[in-house]
């Protein structure tokens, strides 16, 4: 898979940001209260407050995703059921609020069994002002190109195939920690 970069300005900070990435993922359901424990255990053990985020905003960072569904809320229950093979679309920024966000992005993330894959692309302000206009995702096609054309044709017949449209809204504060030895961890 291509290992396309760009450099963008997230919470402040030039960054380079991965387009297109695979990555194992497994997610696990934890109690609140042990967070602080678990957390201090996995930093005595190799693991590291991100660079990145530690600078400058004391640890940690918002996301705010829209997912899109389609009426009967597919994608949601393809991930309820563990569907080994199910995607996923949304519109992702870095911040709590659009209008405060230098960078927006449209995603489609995929997954095949535990291996995850995931699509990005940057969609300018004014694009996503015309999608949030005409709810139309073909609309925004005239402002990508190269590369981006071709995620973007994938990302938007995922969407229609799929009858998708934006049904729920879901922000939350990040707290990364990388692997002192591989910061891909």
């Amino acid at each position: 898979m291509a290992r396309l970069a760009l450099e963008v300005n997230i919470l402040g900070m030039k960054k380079p940001v991965q387009l297109h990435f695979q990555r194992f993922e497994f997610k696990y359901h934890l109690p609140v209260r042990i967070v602080p424990a678990l957390k201090a255990d996995l930093i005595k053990n190799g693991m590291l407050l991100d660079p990145y985020v530690s600078a400058i905003s004391g640890g940690t960072y918002p996301v705010t995703s829209l997912y899109f569904d389609n009426a009967s809320w597919g994608c949601y229950w393809d991930k309820e059921a563990g569907k080994k093979d199910r995607a996923k679309l949304r519109f992702r920024i870095y911040n709590t609020r659009l209008k405060d966000s230098d960078v927006i992005f449209l995603e489609l993330k995929e997954k095949h069994d535990a291996v995850v894959s995931k699509k990005r692309i940057v969609v300018p302000r004014e694009a996503y002002n015309l999608y949030n206009a005409t709810r139309n995702i073909t609309s925004l096609s005239p402002f990508f190109t190269g590369e981006n054309r071709r995620d973007f044709r994938e990302i938007a017949a995922f969407a229609e195939l799929n009858s998708l449209f934006p049904r729920l809204l879901v922000a939350y504060r990040r707290d990364p920690l990388v692997w002192e030895y591989n910061d891909r961890l």
